[in-house]
């Protein structure tokens, strides 16, 4: 048991809460104490769950006699039902669980799917990033060649021509370092391009530094560089991917069982993993990464979790609305010992949580690893460039601080300007309303709803189930008004959703959400004076918050 062999640092640390070496070692003792225990029931092919049951409240929580009140803890963390929550959450022992599920599987093949797919989504980013340094070279060439439109074009060809050069040249030197055959041919044609490379290069740099402006002409030159990175970058992950492939026809031709050590080393591996990742969100805030909890610690609960995540996915309704949910599916949330923002870990898809949120600000924690996935999954850009086209943040052209800005901006949105406080200068916030925001006009709809989010079949489905259960109004369940309501509000059908949303107003007058589509459904249908009495009453209920402020400039328009 871990108490019993780490007796004397637990003493210790509860003797001095501060003291950084004890911390220091039994961070380490956790993980070590985990990652062996659960390395060798695997190894002998025994059975997890007793382990997990019996170190359940120490794996999961941090919980630890000596430090706290180990049941009073827990039930203040555990007790709610996270079993509906938009998003599939898990502690440590059931992640654990289906680590050894997958394992067990026979999951190596399944593995390497996996990571062919992340492969060339990685390949996809790094494309996306050097069209968008490409992009930003064409427009500053463009801006300062003091030479006539045909020149420009024809040196800004000549630039793309290059960098294709220099990508055939950076695969060919790779191959020829890994000790790939050339023929005669392909060494004749390789010394060819090279020498063709260092002409072209040689009048890059001869046409931006005619550039007069040195501060852009260094600008380009930056870039350039930049470029070449990211290109060998690209090829560094092609051959990645080429390399995982031959793995997985290898693995298919041989369909051999794995050895109990090569499964102790996997769930090794896995676990270190993941304390690497709970240890770098700590270090990101210059902190020590502590996974036991003691009195006085701020920590996220179940309630706290779930309220974060429905309030994201209210102010943020599109955020699963891309290619990387069709492939792997919406990203879990791992709720793991440990203080830090959470993060996003791309690799397995899921939101690395710790329990302890710096000041115990728990949305600014979750935010920040939302905002994070938002990012990874936007693989052309498309987020960061339109944010780097407000006005005030043009000027900015590190890629590295205008990411650290919108994340920045983000955790505002989400906790603040969500209650209503502008923090956030007019422009930032136009963006989000623009951007993120739902729309303003338009009623709320839960992402589940979605018409992205469900596919066409199922849709149509919905609507036949939702057709039958609300043929009798005064019978129909609640759920079943409020699906109803937003659905066929989606089809345009504005009568039959305002029938709906208002028997359901009448049911539950304190259902803000409920009275804030019944306001902008009302005046859909020409309701002014209804829509107008429903927002006053919003706003009377719900007076600090965003939501609030777009019902006060609906009331100024229908007043109009």
């Amino acid at each position: 048991m871990f108490k019993e062999k780490h007796k004397i640092l637990i003493t210790q640390l509860s003797n001095d809460p501060q003291d950084q070496k004890v911390i220091s070692e039994l961070s380490s003792a956790y993980w070590s104490h985990i990652s062996d225990s659960a390395g060798e029931l695997v190894r002998q092919r025994k059975d997890l769950d007793d382990f997990l049951e019996q170190e359940s409240d120490l794996i999961d929580y941090g919980l630890c006699p000596g430090l706290l009140d180990v049941e009073k803890t827990r039930t203040e963390i555990s007790d709610y039902d996270l079993s509906q929550s938009r998003i599939t959450i898990q502690t440590m022992s059931g992640w654990l669980k289906d680590l050894i599920a997958k394992i067990n599987e026979g999951a190596k093949k399944g593995q390497l799917t996996r990571d062919i797919k992340l492969s060339e989504i990685q390949i996809r980013k790094v494309q996306g990033e050097i069209k968008v340094i490409q992009n930003s070279r064409r427009e500053m060439l463009a801006k300062n060649l003091e030479m006539n439109e045909k020149f420009v074009n024809k040196q800004l060809e000549a630039l793309e021509n290059t960098d294709q050069l220099l990508y055939e040249s950076i695969r060919s030197k790779k191959a020829i370092s890994r000790g790939m055959f050339f023929t005669v041919e392909q060494k004749r044609e390789h010394c060819k391009r090279e020498n063709q490379l260092q002409k072209d290069l040689k009048k890059a740099d001869s046409v931006i530094d005619s550039i007069r402006d040195k501060t852009i002409s260094s600008e380009l030159k930056k870039a350039c560089s930049s470029l070449e990175g990211l290109l060998s970058k690209v090829v560094d992950l092609e051959n990645a991917t080429a390399k995982l492939s031959e793995d997985l026809k290898e693995l298919e031709k041989k369909a051999q069982e794995t050895s109990p050590i090569e499964l102790e080393n996997r769930v090794r591996r896995e676990i270190e993993y993941i304390r690497d990742m709970t240890r770098l969100s700590a270090k990101r805030l210059h902190l020590e990464s502590m996974p036991l909890l003691k009195d006085g610690d701020k920590f996220i609960n179940n309630k706290n979790l779930s309220d974060c995540i429905n309030r994201i996915l209210e102010f943020d309704p599109h955020i699963f609305h891309n290619d990387r949910v069709n492939m792997f599916g919406k990203p879990s949330i791992l709720l793991v010992p440990g203080i830090g923002n959470s993060l996003y870990d791309w690799k397995n898809n899921i939101l690395i949580v710790p329990l302890k949120s710096p000041s115990g600000n728990h949305m600014a924690s979750i935010a920040c690893g939302i905002i994070e996935y938002r990012l990874d999954v936007d693989e052309e850009k498309k987020l960061l460039t339109s944010y780097n086209q407000i006005p005030e943040l043009k000027g900015i052209r590190s890629v590295f601080q205008i990411r650290t800005k919108l994340i920045k901006d983000y955790i505002g949105w989400m906790t603040s300007e969500y209650k209503g406080y502008r923090i956030l200068p007019k422009d930032i916030k136009n963006w989000f309303e623009h951007e993120i925001a739902p729309p303003k006009n338009e009623i709320y709809t839960p992402p589940e709803l979605q018409q992205y989010a469900v596919p066409t079949a199922d849709y149509k489905t919905l609507l036949q189930e939702i057709e039958l259960k609300t043929k009798d109004i005064e019978k129909c369940e609640t759920n079943a008004l409020w699906t109803g309501s937003v659905l066929y509000h989606q089809q345009g059908k504005f009568e039959k959703s305002f029938e709906l949303i208002s028997a359901l107003v009448q049911r539950h007058p304190d259902n803000l959400l409920a009275l804030y589509n019944y306001a902008q459904t009302a005046s859909k249908v020409m309701k002014k004076s209804e829509a107008l009495d429903a927002f006053k009453k919003y706003c009377e209920k719900n007076p600090q918050s965003w939501w609030a402020r777009v019902a006060r400039d609906r009331i100024r328009q229908l007043s109009m």
